[in-house]
């Protein structure tokens, strides 16, 4: 009877798919479970088709997640939604590989005996190995699946510091890099808001707005120390390829967008200041060249935001290829104040070394939001 029972669940990719997921689950690992299965082959137990062995080896990872559902059981958000994005990851290639056991066990070749088990151990190593390379290029898909998912309960502010690094995440490679990139892009969200502040800092009558984007720049600032230290642990536990790849690049992408941060509190907030302490105020023509050339670098950067959530390197891409038209931009904008200047405009006068290092501020925060383009699409430069 349940001999027979267990022989027709595993007689197909689907049934067997369900009994390893249920036996890694119960046994909270799948090193036992493919032990079985290995076991099994070098016995040779009969009645199991090879396009069963792949959905069991499906199965065994897919019930792996229990182990980050286990983890997460205090109900603790950061955790629930590492566990949700693990198995999202490993659902991504089991479903499909068990739609098309059979051609994969065609190609993988006989499944039987000492041979078949050592083919069935390479295809558990590439089951794995196909997870990360499914995840990666959709992991801004899975972030915003995963937090609409799991949405953060109650009306409490947000903490201070890191939200989704977990350090069980750095037993997974790919849970690790999920993490990463949904830390990444809330600091990159955190940045456009800086951003987008920056008309109000540049006209501001009062030191309010300036200490507001200088408590948001030692936000992005704990981000930054937080995802860089999660990284270089994570780093140390690769041995080179995509994994180590995607470190490094999150790491650059990292640090691009702290010195965004940095160019609005050192830069354009001590502007800000100077001018308020000299009492001096732009000429009209003049502030409206600087927050003009500000909104084209603003949506830039909300568009390399969006970029990097999705990770769309064709987006990315795009905004890369025309680096050079806002740059050249602000050679315009400076010959257009020297005019001013030339011309003996009172208010131009007054500002003029606040007016240029603004539109020179102002390109730098461009040329960072480049670098995190380049460093999408894989060429990154400094």
């Amino acid at each position: 009877g349940l001999a027979r029972a267990g022989g027709r669940l595993l007689g197909s990719p689907w049934g067997a798919m369900a009994a390893a997921a249920v036996l890694t689950v119960a046994l909270q690992g799948s090193t036992a479970t493919m032990g079985l299965a290995l076991v099994a082959l070098q016995q040779g137990v009969p009645g199991i088709p090879a396009a069963s062995w792949v959905g069991y080896v499906a199965g065994a990872n897919v019930g792996t997640s229990s182990t980050a559902f286990l983890a997460a059981g205090g109900g603790d958000r950061r955790g629930v939604q590492v566990a949700v994005a693990y198995l999202f990851a490993k659902l991504l290639v089991a479903l499909p590989v068990t739609v098309f056991s059979g051609p994969i066990a065609d190609a993988c070749g006989a499944l039987e005996g000492a041979g078949g088990a050592h083919r069935l151990a390479l295809m558990h190593l590439a089951f794995n190995g196909a997870v990360l390379c499914v995840t990666l290029p959709l992991s801004g898909v899975l972030s915003r699946a995963v937090g609409t998912l799991v949405r953060h309960r109650g009306g409490a502010s947000e903490p201070l510091g890191t939200l989704h690094l977990t350090d069980a995440a750095l037993e997974t490679r790919e849970v690790a890099l999920a993490q990463a990139h949904l830390e990444l892009v809330r600091m990159a969200e955190l940045v456009a808001q800086m951003v987008r502040a920056v008309p109000e800092v540049v006209r501001a009558k009062t030191p309010a707005p300036i200490e507001q984007v200088r408590r948001m720049d030692d936000r992005v600032d704990m981000e930054q120390a937080g995802l860089t230290r999660f990284l270089s642990r994570l780093s140390r536990r690769q041995e080179g390829g995509a994994g180590a790849e995607a470190v490094a690049q999150a790491m650059s992408i990292a640090d691009d967008l702290e010195n965004i941060g940095d160019i609005i509190t050192k830069q354009v907030a001590a502007l800000a200041e100077k001018r308020l302490r000299l009492g001096v105020r732009f000429s009209g023509e003049g502030l409206s060249e600087i927050l003009g050339y500000h909104t084209e670098v603003a949506a830039v950067v909300d568009a390399t935001v969006e970029a990097l959530r999705t990770a769309d390197r064709a987006k990315a891409y795009e905004l890369a290829a025309r680096r050079e038209e806002l740059a050249a931009r602000e050679g315009a904008l400076r010959r257009s104040h020297i005019e001013r200047v030339i011309l003996g405009r009172a208010e131009s006068l007054d500002t003029s070394a606040i007016h240029l290092d603004l539109l020179y501020a102002i390109r730098r925060i461009h040329a960072h939001a480049m670098n995190v383009n380049m460093a999408l699409v894989g060429r990154g430069e400094r």
